[in-house]
């Protein structure tokens, strides 16, 4: 199970510099930061429409901002999450006022709904992600890459298998390489 989550508004205040907590932090921040931008531009590319091209230049300026923000209030790294993107799109949302909607009842749940996650079974939630992995996974590009250039489609199976066989950090760093 889930369980209950923390509630209440974080608190805003300056991030400890201490050099042996860069050292370890910098590795993994720079794992991060690309995930973040792959994520991105997957995102911004996948979910993109004739009202709303794909500008990924931009996106990369709205997340430097909000994760400026969530550095200084201890959140979580910022990115176009996939999921979150697809339940917007699934919802019937197709501008930005849908996903501040969005963004307001999660910010909502957040703050006085974190029992509700008590009795969620994991389970539930990988299948959440899974369903959502399936719609962004493009396979008639994937098998377009095969017919064209039968290497690259061999790369793009190499890393789907290191990033789910391997530990997280191993298989992301694998995957980009």
């Amino acid at each position: 199970m889930l369980g209950a989550l923390p509630g209440g508004l974080p608190t805003l205040s300056a991030p400890s510099l201490e050099i042996d907590a860069l050292r370890e932090l910098v590795p993994l921040a720079f794992l991060v930061a690309l995930v973040v931008m792959m994520q991105t531009a997957t995102v911004s590319r996948s979910f993109a429409s004739e009202d709303n091209p794909p500008n990924v230049n931009r996106d990369y300026l709205g997340l430097a901002a909000a994760n400026l923000g969530a550095a200084l209030l201890f959140s979580f790294p910022v990115n176009a999450s996939p999921p979150r993107t697809a339940v917007v799109r699934e919802a019937g949302g197709r501008s930005q006022l849908a996903a501040l909607v969005a963004a307001a009842i999660v910010g909502l749940l957040t703050l006085t709904g974190g029992g509700l996650l008590t009795h969620v079974p994991y389970a539930a939630l990988a299948g959440i992600l899974l369903y959502v992995a399936l719609r962004i996974v493009r396979t008639h590009e994937i098998a377009a890459v095969a017919r064209q250039a039968p290497g690259e489609a061999a790369l793009i199976a190499l890393t789907a298998l290191a990033v789910i066989a391997l530990p997280i950090p191993t298989g992301v760093a694998a995957g980009i390489g």
